[in-house]
């Protein structure tokens, strides 16, 4: 498991969360997706010992745009120098919905910096119809559905090349 800080995206968000909700034809109760147009990445790689944090897997390739942390620790010691955001785990791997802390599964395009699941259009009812009041899929069949769906009908879109499930986890504190 990787980390990253997120900036949160939530009702307190006031007019930018009722706009997309709007938009979205859902009603949401929180916001768990790690959409990057949505929920900013907090961690910047502004020295050093940052680009030490950073997670240097194989599964992550050269494709990952957004910098992830390598082990909860520094996570949430970088979270507290930061000061804000929320500390979610990612797997790329070895899904387990039985996990403490499971969320649930986001769909990424390839760079892993945007979801497919809450920014690649409204009219695909599959996606709204998997879609939990987190904005994430509860079920790694259904999101897996989700996938092959849209790389059938969307295979040639840049978004969808390469696209990636992921399982998110709030790790404790």
């Amino acid at each position: 498991m990787v980390y990253a800080i997120l900036e949160p995206f939530s009702p307190k968000d006031g007019e930018k969360w009722t706009s997309y909700c709007e938009w979205r034809g859902l009603e949401f109760k929180s916001f768990e997706s790690i959409d990057g147009l949505l929920r900013p990445n907090l961690f910047e790689l502004e020295t050093d010992e940052d680009w030490g944090l950073l997670a240097n897997e194989s599964y992550l390739e050269d494709t990952i745009l957004v910098p992830l942390i390598s082990d909860l620790t520094s996570a949430r010691r970088k979270r507290k120098q930061i000061g804000r955001g929320d500390l979610v785990g990612v797997c790329f791997e070895g899904h387990d919905p039985n996990r403490d802390g499971f969320l649930g599964f986001d769909l990424l395009e390839g760079d892993g910096s945007i979801s497919l699941l809450t920014n690649f259009g409204n009219d695909f009812d599959h996606i709204n119809d998997a879609l939990s009041s987190c904005a994430l899929v509860r079920d790694f069949e259904a999101v897996s559905d989700v996938r092959f769906r849209l790389q059938r009908s969307h295979g040639n879109d840049a978004h969808v090349k390469g696209c990636r499930i992921v399982s998110l986890y709030r790790p404790e504190i």
